[in-house]
């Protein structure tokens, strides 16, 4: 029988070649960051890369946890981060370690984002009402409701409202979490409270009928 082999440059290729490579023993795993970063840059950079993900692993994986607050999907979407970063390397143009971290971050985020977008449709697909002769909890349902209309709002507006009413983060926390500004955050919360009491009343109204 043959063994299936992937087509090179494709996604599962990249994801065996990142997989193989953080098994083995390089002597290039003791560079300096920097230089780890430069060398990833190279031509084929994969056992440099794997390094640094290693490095980097705690620090994304806490990211995502503070987006997620669920411990096995944060460490699925840590394993992506690097994944992703790793098909995607031509994009990175920075050359230190500070710059491929930000990098990194900003590569978990917009997952996290994903994730979040995702669930909210899937709240709001699965749980458009009721089952017919198995009503769930009042409770249940309202917190279903509430989050199929905070899929509705702008993605910026969800993530902030989510995160201050639901998760508890202060606007400053957010504001590191997320990677927007004091004053974005703030009118991110003020407009979008604003949008979902709007939507919340339209969809009580139609609750009523």
């Amino acid at each position: 029988m043959e063994s299936t082999r992937a087509e090179p440059g494709s996604l599962v290729s990249w994801k065996l070649r990142f997989r193989e490579s953080a098994m083995v023993s390089d002597p290039a795993l003791t560079l300096a960051d920097d230089e780890l970063v430069r060398r990833f840059r190279e031509a084929d950079g994969v056992a440099a890369f794997a390094e640094l993900c290693r490095r980097h692993r705690r620090s994304i994986y806490n990211h995502c946890l503070a987006f997620l607050r669920n411990a096995a999907d944060a460490e699925d979407l840590t394993q992506e981060t690097c994944i992703r970063a790793l098909v995607k390397k031509e994009q990175f143009r920075g050359g230190s370690f500070a710059e491929f971290s930000a990098w990194l971050c900003s590569i978990a985020k917009c997952l996290c984002i994903d994730h979040l977008r995702s669930q909210a449709a899937r709240h709001e697909r699965d749980n458009t009402g009721p089952p017919e002769g198995h009503p769930p909890p009042e409770s249940r349902y309202l917190a279903a409701e509430i989050l199929a209309v905070l899929s509705r709002l702008p993605v910026e507006q969800q993530i902030c409202l989510r995160l201050f009413y639901i998760e508890g983060y202060s606007a400053k926390e957010i504001s590191m979490l997320a990677r927007y500004s004091d004053k974005n955050v703030k009118s991110y919360i003020q407009n979008g409270r604003r949008r979902f009491k709007l939507a919340w009343h339209a969809w009580a109204e139609r609750r009523k009928h």
